[in-house]
């Protein structure tokens, strides 16, 4: 038993509110899915086809303007980047140092 529990009413306020926010993130979800989607113009003769909704170069940055500058911040607030690998720590051969023919033996320096 905690010393401090939530009470019932404090609990359900919790829930709900858990609740409304997955559904704002599934609408949200939906939402940017319909976005993705390309549309064209509906035609009755064999024309180029035609894209609905097509941006200008200034609606395309004014858009781009309003989008929070990194994404990933966004998504997940708690991200830390891996520190970078020490000196001393063995690392995988890159492509162009890797020998042409698998089984061939490597020259070290």
């Amino acid at each position: 038993m905690l010393a401090e529990a939530a009470s019932e009413e404090q609990v359900r306020q919790v829930r709900n509110a858990r609740k409304a926010r997955a559904r704002r993130l599934r609408a949200d979800l939906k939402a940017a899915a319909k976005l993705r989607r390309s549309r064209f113009q509906a035609v009755t003769s064999a024309v180029a086809p035609e894209r609905l909704g097509t941006l200008t170069a200034a609606e395309a940055e004014a858009e781009l303007r309003a989008q929070p500058a990194s994404n990933r911040r966004e998504t997940n607030p708690g991200y830390i980047p891996p520190p970078p690998v020490p000196e001393g720590w063995a690392r995988p051969v890159q492509p162009q140092d890797a020998p042409s023919e698998p089984g061939t033996p490597q020259k070290h320096a």
